[in-house]
């Protein structure tokens, strides 16, 4: 379970029955935004308010535009993306985000979410560095939660 919001809080995790779901809640100037396999719509055709405007208020537009584009170029053709090669978009483009007082971070993470069935979260977080200048996210990209065919946690 997963959920596209405004940009204050992600959730994800949980079981069928919808418990043991994580939130996080983001801090003052952090926003985010899911990146969600086989659901690349919701990325490609709406953006959070929060980061709508984070961007705007930074005359990102453009840049953003293109980065979403680049993002979803990062997509194989079953609908899952290329976390690695995500996360090298995140790289090209990070000077011209930091440049206009934001950093962007690719998160992941795997949580268990029943007996042996696994779920996968990803998502961006924008930091405003005015207001959040040290700031590093607990789940920033690690290469060894990606998904694999055959995964489990034991």
């Amino acid at each position: 379970m997963t959920s596209h919001g405004d940009g204050t809080m992600m959730q994800y995790g949980g079981n069928v029955f919808g418990m043991n779901v994580t939130q996080k809640q983001m801090l003052a100037g952090v926003a985010c935004e899911q990146l969600e396999d086989f659901n690349s719509k919701a990325f490609a055709n709406s953006s959070p308010p929060v980061v709508n405007s984070m961007i705007s208020a930074r005359e990102l537009t453009s840049v953003y535009g293109e980065w979403k584009l680049q993002v979803l170029k990062q997509q194989g053709m079953v609908g899952a993306f290329s976390l690695p090669k995500v996360a090298a978009v995140v790289d090209a483009f990070q000077p011209q985000f930091n440049a206009k007082g934001l950093k962007v971070f690719l998160c992941n993470v795997r949580v268990r979410t029943g007996r042996k069935a696994v779920h996968f979260a990803y998502w961006f977080e924008f930091v405003d560095l005015s207001q959040q200048p040290n700031y590093v996210p607990a789940e920033s990209y690690d290469p060894s939660k990606n998904p694999c065919c055959a995964c489990t946690i034991t």
